[in-house]
């Protein structure tokens, strides 16, 4: 059961997938061509000026096709919204001059209160009676129309200067044009190059996006690679770290080795003088015991010179005893010692 749930959400999850391109497919073949014949998800036939395009159940995209229809789809959208930019623009711009002239309406409006406070309303008032003289009114206004219609005069003469200036950029343009006027097989030519350079155009599009897809891949490639470099240089110096450690630990087992050479010899030395004072015990003791023996016999050994007494015997005894358990406890020592050089110099070799 949790295997067949499992199916079905990854089912469900395809077809999510194949929903979504196929209506991004829809909209690019709406936004492209003239006009979709059928609009159902299952067979879709677009209907071009020149061609038919029909496009089944059964056509599978490839990724380079997918890929080309969503450059086309973004480059539709960034058009669309730098044609509204520009639109929004030029209302911000219009607004921005209403606003301009609303201001400076407003600022004219207040002079044209303040002057008129001025000069009606507080020094045209009669004295004696308290009213407005109509007099000061009328003067108001005729200066107020006089200054307009100088205003309106040199506009009037700005505006002429302008359109003379017009004129005679026209006539300088058209004398440097050399006075060819266009007919209707020049912008048909015209026409005939438009599409010569959008069929160019198209091409290196194409050219492009595959060069994009070649450059992506190539990209992908490197990344890997660099990562391998990467793996593989700490790896080498991981390989150089344990090889200065095994170094370290070869130079420290050398040291070792030819420290207990030392101690070999030293020994070595030590047993050899040990052998000899143990030769040399043994030869007194045979001789103490066969003094020892003669003396049981009945002789009267403790009169003779260089005879040793019987607690010198012991006292050497104890020593020999002694001496052979140090000697067998020596050559225990060397024993191991001999194993271990033998196996450093077994690393060494290695």
């Amino acid at each position: 059961m949790n295997n067949d749930e499992g199916r079905h959400g990854d089912i469900e999850v395809v077809l999510k997938q194949l929903r979504a391109e196929n209506n991004m497919l829809k909209e690019f073949l709406s936004s492209r061509f003239c006009s979709i014949a059928n609009s159902s998800v299952d067979d879709i036939c677009v209907i071009n000026k020149d061609v038919d395009y029909t496009i089944n159940s059964n056509t599978i995209l490839d990724f380079e096709v997918k890929l080309k229809i969503v450059q086309e789809m973004i480059d539709g959208i960034k058009k669309k919204h730098q044609n509204k930019k520009i639109s929004q623009e030029k209302l911000v711009n219009a607004l921005t001059t209403v606003i301009e002239e609303t201001d400076e309406r407003i600022v004219d409006l207040r002079r044209d209160a303040f002057d008129f406070k001025k000069e009606v309303v507080v020094n045209g008032e009669d004295p004696k009676t308290g009213q407005t003289i109509s007099e000061k009114i009328i003067r108001y206004y005729e200066v107020k129309e006089r200054k307009r219609a100088t205003l309106v005069e040199k506009l009037r003469f700005n505006n002429s200067s302008l359109a003379a200036q017009i004129r005679k950029k026209e006539e300088s343009l058209n004398q440097k044009e050399g006075g060819t006027s266009f007919h209707y097989i020049d912008f048909h030519q015209l026409e005939i190059e438009n599409k010569k350079y959008r069929i160019q155009a198209e091409e290196t599009k194409s050219k492009l996006i595959t060069e994009k897809i070649s450059f992506a891949s190539k990209k992908l490639h490197l990344e890997k690679m660099e990562t391998k470099i990467k793996e593989l240089s700490g790896e080498t110096s991981k390989r150089h770290f344990e090889i200065e450690k095994f170094s370290d630990h070869c130079q420290k087992t050398k040291d070792a080795g030819n420290a207990l050479r030392l101690d070999i010899s030293k020994e070595r030395k030590r047993t050899k003088n040990n052998k000899l004072m143990k030769e040399k015990i043994l030869s007194e003791h045979n001789n103490a015991k066969k003094q020892v023996e003669q003396k049981q016999q009945g002789g009267s050994v403790d009169d003779e010179p260089g005879i040793p007494c019987v607690e010198n015997y012991m006292k050497q005894q104890a020593i020999l005893y002694h001496l052979r358990d140090t000697v067998k406890s020596w050559e225990r020592k060397v024993e191991i010692a001999e194993i271990s050089v033998k196996q450093c110099n077994a690393t060494d070799v290695h």
